[in-house]
């Protein structure tokens, strides 16, 4: 069985602050969005309201896995 729970959990640091974070084009101004950052390795997950707090961290292999079930449908 594969683990899809996040790696780590980690905070803002120099190293974050210089990733590009991205939020989907398709998000509405003012509603709540996750933005995504390519790290080492993976991909951070942060919450664009408040970029303060902790963010999440997938590996590749997990986020791919994850981007496929939501473009196959329903979960």
């Amino acid at each position: 069985m594969i683990d899809a729970r996040p790696k780590s959990i980690t905070t803002e640091g120099s190293a974050m602050a210089e990733q590009v974070w991205q939020k989907s084009s398709r998000s509405a101004t003012g509603i709540s969005c996750l933005e995504v950052a390519h790290a080492c390795g993976g991909i951070r997950v942060r919450d664009s309201k408040d970029t303060a707090k902790p963010h999440l961290f997938f590996t590749a292999a997990t986020w791919v896995r994850f981007q496929r079930s939501v473009t196959a449908g329903p979960l």
